[in-house]
């Protein structure tokens, strides 16, 4: 467990989360996880339903042992797990234990995020003082989750109004869904600074150079977002209205 203030700070400064199941085919978890970090991901996520508890949460404290100091290790689903291991994050459903509830397993500074998808669940978690951060997605189609329907990009935009990146109190959230180099542009120019990916980097054949060039073009976005930010500011000055 970390500090309350340092684990804020960390999901605040993030911009490129993965979720990953345990490569139990590959046998290379550890070695995969190792180069993910290097080249840049902050959150990174365990997700194996085919994994049976025990596995997961023993791979979870190992790689939160591995984990640099910028980064986070996300439990997905169980309060169970994530309690027993005394998680910093653990990411539910909208099916899964509602996040209040949810919250009485964790230590009491560990963060939940909330995945949504639609405006309404958007509007919900962004309300929700139990929600830490929020997912918005699947932006397309995605072998990941196959019955559910691709949002687009109209909840994106929705999620950058009510929660704009750049706004010193707006909550965290990031855009999943189908994300990769190639489909990444049209995502950040709808308004999103921070990305969920899975087969990006799961099916790289060089993971740790495949999350840097995501990373470093999300450093760049919020790069030009602050500049962007910085002239609108710097155009409008406190008393100066009705001036000629």
């Amino acid at each position: 467990m970390t500090t309350t203030m340092g684990i804020r700070q960390r999901l605040n400064l993030s911009r490129l989360y993965l979720c990953t199941d345990l490569r139990t085919e590959k046998g290379d978890f550890f070695d995969f996880v190792r180069a993910v970090f290097a080249g840049g991901v902050d959150l990174l996520q365990v997700r194996d339903k085919k994994a049976a508890p025990e596995a997961v949460a023993e791979a979870i404290s190992e790689v939160r042992r591995m984990a640099p100091m910028r980064s986070l290790v996300v439990v997905n689903d169980s309060p169970q797990i994530a309690g027993g291991c005394q998680a910093d994050v653990l990411h539910i459903g909208q099916d899964d234990m509602p996040p209040g509830e949810a919250r009485g397993y964790l230590h009491d500074h560990a963060l939940i995020g909330r995945s949504t998808h639609s405006v309404e669940q958007a509007d919900a978690a962004n309300a929700d003082g139990d929600v830490d951060y929020f997912c918005v997605g699947p932006v397309h189609a995605t072998p990941t989750k196959p019955t559910y329907v691709p949002v687009g990009l109209d909840l994106v935009r929705h999620a950058a109004r009510i929660a704009p990146p750049f706004a010193r109190d707006a909550k965290p959230w990031f855009a999943i869904g189908g994300i990769n180099a190639g489909t990444l542009e049209p995502i950040l120019d709808a308004g999103a600074r921070r990305i969920v990916v899975v087969r990006a980097l799961t099916q790289a054949s060089d993971p740790e150079t495949a999350a840097r060039e995501l990373r470093t073009r999300l450093d760049e976005a919020w790069a030009e977002g602050r500049t962007e930010a910085e002239q609108m500011r710097d155009a409008w000055t406190p008393g100066t209205e009705g001036r000629d």
